[in-house]
């Protein structure tokens, strides 16, 4: 009992400034989620910006910064500010995306960004109620995701006003790609750079999603980083040697967003799967995504036998239909923007699929970090380039190859217990936020 007080006593009580609370439905939302689990409700609070429901299990503080906390000239914006994450490509259409877009409509979304880009430039309207919310909290550290740059002076008034450290985490690469390809945005870029610097000067220690992304932004920002991916609790059961029953179809099941092209890619997966199918491979895809996405695109890269939309997934039904699967399909984007946004990034899914003891199919950029990540670590096959030689070849040798796919499988839950267990990377990451809070920065 004892030891149990000693352990909570140590959480410096840390105040979220992010754009997305703590849920179960954005990847960043699970992240934090995961990262936070255990620690003491009564020493963490959330101020968020997005319109997301908030979660109640983790975090019980809340204060929600609303459109209302934002002076008028920002809600002039056509669109909500959390589609900032990837640029123009996040704001595109289906249609768009297939090449079918007019001039007006590329000048609209290069106008569109430039608006939603001194738009952030505006600060909160902050009242004396949030000040009052925050004093009371008594906060020690700050742990922020950043978002843009009304949140990043956010982030900085708090950290100045109470005299405490700030750990930042990246989730994706956008200090390098938001506002930078757009002409009338760049002064928003280079005051995003200086923000981030600043927030930077408030901390000794930084994280980021990955190892790859860790060493970059060393070399870039100097100082200290640390890779914290998605944690994950690791099924303690063994698992079958083949998920699906003898003589029946392999099933290759993808679980994730579609947005940021990603459904591109995984229509050419589909396409690939008849091709298979109309050999004489018994093969059948399955895809399970939010719904939002299944309303946008699934029309579009459904295949009726061999891609098949199952519908959205609850979080406590995810590892059951992992587990169901023979080989787990990750993709990621070959659009030159998209690509440049993620290629640091390591999915909060990969952890997910690693657990699950199923091997992986990736197919994406090669130099993307979740790409490389399943190589490095053996624990799935990569496509790397748009080859649809090389891809029939990959999904045959899986599709035919059991030993091959409980090999792999294998491999993805050893490295899920070292690298992704939660019970070894809460504790890691609560001792670095009770290190930064201790030592003042």
């Amino acid at each position: 009992m004892k030891m149990e007080q000693s352990k909570v006593l140590s959480m410096p009580r840390v105040l979220i400034v992010n754009g997305d609370p703590f849920n179960n439905r954005s990847a960043t939302g699970i992240t934090m989620t995961n990262l936070f689990r255990g620690w003491d409700p009564e020493r963490i609070a959330q101020t968020y910006m997005f319109d997301v429901k908030p979660e109640t299990d983790i975090c019980r503080r809340y204060y929600h910064l609303s459109k209302s906390s934002i002076p008028i000239v920002a809600l002039l914006r056509n669109h909500s500010s959390k589609k900032l994450s990837s640029s123009a490509a996040a704001i595109k259409t289906a249609e768009a995306a297939q090449g079918i877009v007019s001039a007006p409509s590329k000048a609209r979304i290069v106008l569109k960004e430039a608006a939603d880009a001194w738009a952030d430039v505006i600060p909160f309207k902050l009242t004396n109620e949030f000040w009052q919310w925050v004093e009371e909290f008594k906060p020690e550290v700050i742990y922020t995701q950043l978002v843009n740059i009304r949140l990043m002076d956010l982030v900085l008034k708090i950290a100045n006003r109470f005299s405490i450290p700030v750990v930042p985490h990246f989730m994706d690469d956008w200090p390098s790609t938001r506002y930078k390809n757009n002409t009338f945005s760049l002064l928003p870029y280079y005051l995003m750079q200086s923000r981030i610097r600043a927030v930077l000067k408030k901390s000794s220690r930084g994280m980021t999603i990955s190892e790859m992304m860790a060493r970059e932004y060393e070399q870039r920002y100097g100082g200290r980083f640390d890779a914290f991916m998605n944690c994950v609790d690791i099924p303690a059961d063994p698992l079958p040697q083949r998920a699906s029953e003898e003589g029946s179809a392999v099933i290759f099941t993808y679980v994730g967003g579609l947005h940021l092209n990603r459904w591109q890619s995984l229509k050419q997966v589909g396409e690939t799967l008849q091709e298979l199918k109309n050999n004489g491979v018994d093969v059948l895809g399955e895809v399970y995504a939010p719904l939002a996405d299944i309303e946008r695109y699934g029309q579009i890269i459904e295949m009726g036998t061999v891609l098949r939309i199952k519908g959205s997934l609850q979080p406590n039904e995810v590892m059951s239909v992992l587990q169901s699967a023979d080989v787990l399909i990750h993709i990621e984007s070959f659009d030159e923007e998209d690509r440049k946004y993620t290629r640091l990034s390591v999915s909060t899914k990969i952890p997910q699929y690693m657990a699950s003891g199923r091997p992986i199919l990736a197919y994406g950029p090669d130099d993307v970090a979740s790409c490389r990540y399943i190589e490095d670590q053996g624990c799935g096959l990569v496509v790397g380039r748009r080859d649809k030689e090389l891809m029939l070849q990959v999904l045959e040798s899986m599709a035919k190859d059991s030993g091959l796919r409980n090999k792999l499988g294998r491999c993805g839950k050893a490295l899920a217990l070292e690298k992704h267990n939660s019970l070894i990377e809460r504790e890691k990451f609560r001792n670095i936020i009770g290190s930064v809070a201790k030592n003042g920065k």
